[in-house]
């Protein structure tokens, strides 16, 4: 006997057949009611219900209230850059100056050894005070990293410290280009697998505001990482299917795909409207939620077997998803990027009933980039790329404008040298250009995540600098001089007692607002000029009374004096040594080239200097952005010294110690024997150096010499005073050449928001060493115990020799 039984859905009708015998009559008809239709997953029945979907740059059918701001959050390759753009009248036609939160971008952190992919915060946590406070501090970082192509990272981002936390690795994951959460899980893109990965939020560390430096530096090991739970793996793609980007449905996956085809070879193959294939939006099922329980029972692409179309033709290379609704028409639509061809366009994916005004997956261009108007934001590369020279990437819609940014098509292993990219906010509805807005980016923007989406507020970071006009009043600047001939004997007798700033002058220089963390927003309460003018004549490094370096008492690193300083005791802090002439170090640096700053970063067979080993991680924490030129170094205990190979009369005729010694050392009144460690640092343009304190026994009998060999007015060298956390910040500013002591015990911090600085750095003792390494070419030394290292020659061979 057979029986057909009809089960209808919203758009489709299946079909059950079952042959059943007598005697089971009742018990198989009672089963076949509660077999499942297979369900429809046209577009309709995704979007047009209140069901949200989530990406990182839209929330569509987002609830009505949010905890999140109006600010736009760009992950680039090496930043996470917030932007509160303006606010846009309801008709498109202006935005008002006025509504600027914050009208400057804001760097919230920097790592120029990474890859950054995507960013998500906390879920919402328990009511404890700690844990609100947690959410408004932290950000999870998918962070493909770019020295590790094999396993890709969750860092735990504490936004007002600028400090990573935690480290976990993705296990089976690779390459990865998206990560968006939704509740207390997260989905991350895995490219180079085809899959999408669903973890658990891990627990976050908890708050710590401390800021030194250790002395210890650390090694990372990823393989002794912690990894994060992995909840499920949704597999249905490949690696040549090269995935991109995910908005999160409840019951499926959509999934942005540019590859040249894979396994889904019927789908990727073929043009449409002149566009190459193999871009399409497709949808994953989730078989791991209850509301799909009987269906496939795997996750698979859906087909139109599943009443679902993929959206072919959207553009070359798309990336990003986003979905409006157009009031007008009452339509619903992808926005999404033609980034190949640097564009903006929608594809209308459902209309209202019986609306045949257009065809199906209508595409319109929004926007295309206009050569002439690109141009005067961003200097073109020095390459000539084919085709299309616009690359368009990182797609936000909040409400009826959309907001991305465009490039100069780049090669992908040249992408990180991007120094700026352009945001570009067009009105949808009309699409019309509002305005655009150049950003220093430092990489390709490949993400643009919204307030909304992050649904919580983040505070600010601790130290935030925005340059303003002289005309809008501010703080004094004042200008330390070397003592004059009457003072010195008062200068070099002050000691450690507290006095009163004996030769400081003053003038009225307005020169930036400074957010001193999250809760407080003025203005320095001092600054101080080093000196007057710039690099010259050498003059006035030795102190005649004592014959000796100008210089710190050597007891202001006690723990106990530091703790005891007041904005009063400046003179405990910072002095004024000389001023050099550095023009021949400038010149041999500009011919060495800026190659010079990465030998640090190269491989030991291919360096003609040695490597200090184990630096990476501790640098990119807390100086990202710094690269630096080594040339002497010690044992924490700072008694064993090691001479890098540049620093030898082998290398290059001995230029480097011949130059520094008559240039730098020998008008400083420094022999070689007492230097304890020597560097050449360089902060890059929008980087930064984090408020930290240095630490270490090296440091407790050396002074902190700093010798400016290029800088600039937009460099903020700022010393806190006070308790960690809430310091009263002190700006000290310098020309090139103007030679100053610091107190690095004190917290410290610099942002660079102009170009290039390069400083010579010297730490030196009172007393000479006890011995002298010389290093080997390639060789590497790290640390062992407080006053020895390990470097590859072997301990037999590496004794120093008596200084």
């Amino acid at each position: 006997r057979k029986h057909k039984i009809k089960c209808a859905t919203s758009r489709k009708t299946t079909t059950y057949q079952l042959r059943m015998r007598p005697h089971l009559h009742r018990l198989v008809w009672w089963a076949t009611i509660i077999l499942p239709a297979r369900a429809s997953f046209d577009w309709d029945t995704l979007l047009r219900t209140e069901t949200p979907i989530i990406a990182n740059g839209n929330v569509f059918r987002a609830p009505t209230t949010s905890d999140g701001d109006s600010c736009l959050y760009m992950i680039s390759h090496t930043q996470i850059i917030r932007y509160c753009p303006p606010a846009v009248t309801p008709d498109g036609t202006s935005h008002t100056e006025d509504s600027y939160e914050d009208d400057e971008p804001l760097v919230l952190y920097n790592d120029p050894t990474a890859r950054l992919r995507g960013a998500f915060s906390l879920p919402p946590l328990t009511s404890s005070t700690e844990s609100e406070e947690l959410r408004h501090r932290r950000l999870w970082i998918l962070n493909s990293h770019a020295s590790n192509r094999n396993v890709d990272l969750l860092e735990e981002l504490d936004v007002v410290t600028g400090r990573i936390v935690q480290t976990l690795k993705i296990p089976g994951c690779a390459d990865g280009h998206d990560a968006v959460r939704v509740g207390e899980s997260a989905f991350i893109v895995d490219t180079r697998h085809g899959d999408i990965l669903e973890i658990a939020i891990p627990p976050s560390k908890p708050l710590d505001d401390s800021s030194t430096v250790s002395d210890d530096y650390e090694y990372v090991d990823i393989g002794t990482l912690p990894e994060v739970t992995v909840i499920h793996t949704h597999h249905g793609f490949t690696r040549a299917d090269h995935i991109n980007n995910v908005a999160v449905h409840p019951r499926v996956l959509l999934v942005s795909v540019h590859g040249g085809g894979g396994i889904k070879g019927e789908l990727t193959a073929g043009t449409k409207d002149g566009l190459s294939g193999g871009t399409r939006l497709g949808a994953l099922l989730r078989s791991n939620v209850p509301e799909n329980d009987g269906l496939e029972g795997k996750d698979v692409e859906l087909t139109s077997e599943h009443g679902f179309t993929p959206i072919m033709g959207a553009g070359s290379m798309c990336h990003n998803i986003a979905f409006w609704h157009d009031a007008k028409f009452d339509t619903l639509k992808l926005i999404t990027l033609d980034s190949d061809n640097g564009g903006l366009v929608s594809v209308v994916t459902s209309r209202p009933p019986n609306d045949n005004r257009g065809k199906e997956f209508e595409r319109k261009v929004l926007w295309t980039p206009q050569p002439a108007r690109v141009n005067t934001f961003l200097d073109p590369p020095d390459h000539a790329p084919h085709g299309s020279s616009y690359f368009s990437k990182g797609l936000a819609v909040i409400h009826d404008v959309a907001y991305f940014s465009v490039t100069h098509k780049t090669p992908t292993h040249l992408r990180r040298t991007i120094e700026h990219s352009l945001l570009v906010a067009v009105h949808l509805p009309s699409g019309r250009e509002l305005y655009t807005k150049k950003i220093r980016s430092h990489g390709l923007i490949s993400q643009i995540l919204t307030g909304q989406y992050l649904d919580v507020k983040l505070r600010m970071p601790r130290i935030t600098v925005v340059p303003h006009d002289k005309e809008a009043g501010g703080p004094k600047s004042i200008n330390i001089q070397p003592p004059r001939k009457e003072e010195q004997e008062a200068h070099y007798m002050f000691s450690q007692q507290k006095r009163e700033n004996a030769y400081l002058r003053s003038e009225d220089q307005v020169v930036a607002t400074v957010t001193f963390n999250s809760a407080k927003r003025g203005i320095y309460d001092e600054e101080f000029q080093l000196m007057n003018g710039d690099s010259g004549q050498t003059q006035g490094c030795i102190d005649p009374l004592t014959n000796r370096t100008r210089q710190l008492p050597i007891s202001v690193t006690n723990p106990e004096i530091l703790s005891s300083l007041t904005s009063h005791d400046v003179h405990l802090m910072v002095t004024s040594v000389c001023r050099l002439d550095t023009k021949p170090l400038n010149d041999f640096l500009d011919e060495l080239g800026p190659q010079a700053y990465l030998e640090e970063r190269v491989h030991p067979d291919k360096t003609t200097n040695g490597l200090i080993g184990a630096r990476d991680a501790n640098l990119s924490k807390f100086k990202p952005g710094v690269e630096t030129i080594l040339l002497i170094f010690s044992t924490r205990d700072g008694h064993h010294i090691y001479h890098l190979p540049w620093m030898q009369n082998n290398h290059l005729n001995g230029q480097w110690k011949k130059i520094l010694l008559k240039t730098i050392l020998k008008p400083l009144g420094i022999p070689l024997k007492k230097v304890v460690r020597m560097q050449i640092a360089k902060m890059t343009p929008g980087s930064d150096i984090r408020p930290h304190s240095d630490r270490g026994e090296w440091m407790s009998h050396t002074h902190r010499v700093h010798i400016p060999l290029l800088t600039h007015e937009l460099i903020h060298f700022l010393v806190g005073i006070g308790q960690r956390g809430a310091e009263e910040w002190i700006r000290i500013k310098s020309g090139r050449g103007n030679v100053y002591e610091l107190n690095n015990g004190m917290t410290h911090a610099v942002r660079n928001l102009g170009g290039d600085r390069h400083h010579l750095i010297v730490d030196w003792s009172d007393e000479k060493r006890k011995s002298v390494t010389y290093m080997k070419v390639g060789e590497v030394c790290v640390y062992v115990g407080a006053v020895g290292m390990d470097c590859d020659g072997g301990p037999e061979n590496r004794k120093g020799q008596e200084l």
